[in-house]
C-alpha cells in the first residue's frame, strides 16, 4: 500500500518536490508527516483528512459546523472521547458512526467496540475539527451554575466569531485584525485598503474568540508566548474560503490577524486586471518568450501577487513544468508545483530555488526576489533556459532596475536576461452610486504637471451610504510596463546611470504610472487626487530624467 506521502503527490495535494522538503524537515522534527505539510503550508489540514480517508476506504466528514449529537452521550461518554480523540457522529441500529483524525487507530477503535457494543464506522475528520467539536460537546449531566455559564459562553464565543468572520467577507475585507488592549479587544477590518473598526469586544470575550480562532487553525490554544501561523477554511456563500491565520505576543495578550488574500480570490485573468490594451499586450508580449526573467514590483499591498497569478494562469501548465517558490500559497493552480517558503525556518529563497533549479524545471515563479543572491540565481536560470517570473519590491519599473544594480546584480546578467518590468499600483475606484463631475484644485492640477485651471472632465464621489460617505468602493491597478529592449539592454551592459537609461526608455515609449492613472482618472474610474496619492515616489530616478 502506498504510503501518506506518495498518496498525496498522487493526488496532486503536494509536489514531489514538497514531499522531498517534509521529508528532509522530518530529521529535525518527529511530527507525522501529515501535520508536517500543513505546517509547511504546502497544504490544508482538510486536503490531508481527505487523502487519509481514501487510503482507509472511508470518507472525510466536516465537523466544524455540525452541533455535537448528544442524545449519543449516554452510548459514548464525554470523558472516554476526550481520551480517545474522537467524535460520534450518529447511531443507526447496531451500528455507530464516528470521526477520527486517525482511522487506522485500532487501540481506539476496539475500545470503543468494547464500550458500546456496536459496529463502528470511522469517518475522518481533521485534529482541529475534533478538538473544537469535543469542546461543545455537552456532559448530558445535570451541570452546576459554572459548566452553565461556561457552555453559554462557549456558544457567545463562537456566535461572535462567526459575525466576525462574515461581515469581514461581506464587506470583501482582506484582513481581520483582533487586537488587545488594557480593557477590551479592537477589531478592525482592512477593506479596498482603509482600515475600518468594528465594535471593540471585552478583554476576555476577545481573548477567548482568538483562542478559538487558533484551535479552528489546528494550533495549540495555550501557546501564547510566540508567534504562530496556520490555516483555516471557513464556509461563506457556499463555498470554503481559505483564511492565512497569524498571531503576535503583546503586552495584553495575543493578537491575531486573518487575512483573506485578494489573489485566492481576485482577478483569475490579464483582462480582469484592468490593464490597458497597449500595457496588456505590451505585456502579453513577454509573456510568450521561452526564457528570460519578468518581474512583477511595486509596493508591498499593490496587488503584484494577483498580477503574478494571473500571469500563471495564461500559461499551458499542461505544455510546460511549473514552479512556484512562495512565501504562503495563497491560490492553488492547477497542474502547478507550489512550494510555501515562508513556512520553512531552515529555508530561504536562494536555497529553495537552488534545489528547484535542480529539478529541471521550463518555468519558475519566485514570489520574492529583492535578495540580491535570490535575483542573481534567477537571472542565471532565466539566461541558461527557463522563463522565470518574479515580483520584487520597488516603487517603479525604472526604480526596480536602479536597486538591482545598486544591490550588486551584475550587469552582463541583467542586460542579458531581463525581459521586462511591469509595475503597479492599486487606487480607489469613485463610487458609483454617487459618482459627479469636479473641477481641479490649481494644487493638484500642478503638482501632476496639468495645465491649472483649464482640466475639465475629472470626477469624484460626494460620499453616500454604500461607500460609507468616502466616495470611493472598490480598487483597481495602475501599471507600466518597461521593455529591456536592445538598447536599454546595452545601456545595462555598458553601466549607464538610472538617469539615462530613464531618459532612453522613454524616448521609445515608456509610459509611467502617473500617465496610466490620468487615463484612468479622464475615463471616470479614479480621481485625480488618487492618481497624486499613489503615484507621488514613482519613479524616483524620473526626477533626474525627461521622461513624459
Amino acid at each position: 500500500m502506498l504510503r501518506l506521502g506518495e498518496r498525496l503527490v498522487d493526488a496532486n495535494v503536494i509536489s514531489q518536490e514538497q514531499l522531498e522538503i517534509a521529508l528532509e524537515e522530518q530529521t529535525r522534527d518527529d511530527r507525522p508527516l501529515g501535520e508536517l505539510v500543513i505546517k509547511l503550508g504546502f497544504t490544508t489540514a482538510r486536503r490531508v483528512a481527505e487523502v487519509v480517508a481514501q487510503m482507509a476506504g472511508t470518507r472525510y466528514h466536516p465537523l466544524a459546523d455540525e452541533p455535537p449529537n448528544t442524545e449519543l452521550l449516554d452510548l459514548v461518554p464525554a470523558s472516554f472521547s476526550r481520551q480517545q480523540r474522537l467524535v460520534p457522529i450518529k447511531l443507526e441500529g447496531e451500528r455507530l458512526t464516528v470521526a477520527l483524525a486517525n482511522p487506522f487507530d485500532i487501540l481506539a477503535i476496539d475500545a470503543l467496540r468494547e464500550l458500546c457494543g456496536k459496529e463502528v464506522d470511522v469517518v475522518v475528520s481533521t485534529e482541529g475539527e475534533i478538538a473544537e467539536a469535543l469542546g461543545r460537546v455537552d456532559p448530558g449531566i445535570p451541570r452546576d451554575t459554572d459548566e452553565t455559564d461556561q457552555a453559554a459562553a462557549r456558544e457567545e464565543r463562537e456566535t461572535l466569531a462567526d459575525g466576525i468572520l462574515r461581515e469581514a467577507l461581506r464587506q470583501n475585507a482582506t484582513a481581520i485584525h483582533l487586537e488587545p488592549e488594557a480593557q477590551l479587544v479592537r477589531v478592525r477590518y482592512r477593506v479596498d485598503g482603509v482600515l475600518l473598526a468594528s465594535t471593540p469586544l471585552a478583554a476576555g470575550l476577545g481573548a477567548g474568540i482568538i483562542e478559538m480562532l487558533k484551535a479552528r487553525a489546528g494550533l495549540d490554544r495555550a501557546n501564547t508566548q510566540r508567534p504562530r501561523s496556520g490555516r483555516l477554511l471557513y464556509e461563506f456563500s457556499g463555498e470554503d474560503v481559505r483564511l492565512s491565520l497569524a498571531t503576535m505576543p503583546t503586552t495584553y495578550g495575543e493578537s491575531l490577524t486573518l487575512t483573506h488574500d485578494t489573489a485566492s480570490t481576485g482577478p483569475r485573468t490579464f483582462e480582469d486586471l484592468g490593464m490597458s490594451e497597449r500595457d496588456l499586450g505590451h505585456f502579453r508580449s513577454l509573456m510568450e518568450t521561452d526564457e528570460g526573467l519578468i518581474l512583477v514590483t511595486g509596493p508591498p499591498g499593490s496587488g503584484r501577487t494577483t498580477t503574478a497569478y494571473a500571469a500563471l494562469a495564461s500559461l499551458d501548465a499542461s505544455a510546460s513544468r511549473i514552479v512556484t517558490l512562495e512565501d504562503h500559497v495563497t491560490r492553488d493552480l492547477p497542474q502547478i508545483s507550489q512550494t510555501a517558503v515562508g513556512a520553512m525556518p531552515r529555508y530561504s529563497f536562494a536555497a529553495a530555488l537552488r534545489a528547484l533549479l535542480r529539478q529541471d524545471p521550463d518555468i519558475v515563479a519566485i514570489d520574492e526576489m529583492n535578495d540580491p543572491e535570490t535575483a542573481t540565481i534567477a537571472l542565471r536560470a532565466a539566461l541558461d533556459r527557463s522563463l522565470v517570473i518574479g515580483t520584487y519590491s520597488a516603487p517603479s519599473a525604472l526604480d526596480a532596475l536602479a536597486m538591482m544594480r545598486r544591490r550588486g546584480v551584475p550587469a552582463d546578467l541583467l542586460a542579458g536576461a531581463l525581459k521586462g518590468v511591469l509595475a503597479q499600483r492599486l487606487v480607489h475606484l469613485i463610487c458609483e452610486d454617487c459618482i459627479d463631475n469636479t473641477v481641479l484644485e490649481d494644487g493638484t492640477a500642478r503638482r501632476l504637471g496639468l495645465r491649472a485651471g483649464s482640466e475639465k472632465g475629472f470626477q469624484a464621489g460626494s460620499g453616500c451610504a454604500r461607500c460609507r460617505g468616502t466616495g470611493y468602493r472598490g480598487q483597481t491597478a495602475l501599471f507600466e510596463v518597461l521593455r529591456v529592449t536592445e538598447s536599454i539592454s546595452d545601456a545595462l551592459l555598458a553601466d549607464r546611470s538610472d538617469a539615462e537609461i530613464a531618459e532612453l526608455a522613454g524616448q521609445e515609449g515608456f509610459r509611467l504610472l502617473r500617465k496610466d492613472g490620468l487615463i484612468k482618472a479622464r475615463a471616470g474610474l479614479t480621481t485625480a487626487d488618487e492618481v497624486l496619492r499613489t503615484t507621488a515616489d514613482a519613479p524616483l530616478v524620473v526626477r533626474q530624467a525627461a521622461v513624459r
